[in-house]
């Protein structure tokens, strides 16, 4: 993955902005919640470009991701 895309330098950002806030926790490296970030989203791609069937809604799926992401980012 290219490091260097608008994509995955505005999620770093986001991170790092949350981190420097006190809004997300520190436990890890903004790189590295951005990798998991952006890996969980291209999955979501993926899974539904595989269900043809009209059952898999893109948008609901990765908002259900990325809540769950951000909620076990999110500081106490």
């Amino acid at each position: 993955m290219d490091k260097n895309r608008p994509y995955f330098k505005i999620v770093q950002s986001i991170i790092q902005e949350g981190q420097e806030t006190g809004e997300f926790k520190k436990g890890q490296t903004p790189d590295r919640i951005t990798d998991l970030v952006t890996r969980n989203v291209r999955g979501s791609l993926y899974d539904w470009c595989l269900h043809d069937d009209g059952e898999y809604d893109l948008v609901e799926e990765t908002l259900d991701v990325m809540k769950l992401i951000l909620f076990g980012l999110k500081n106490s």
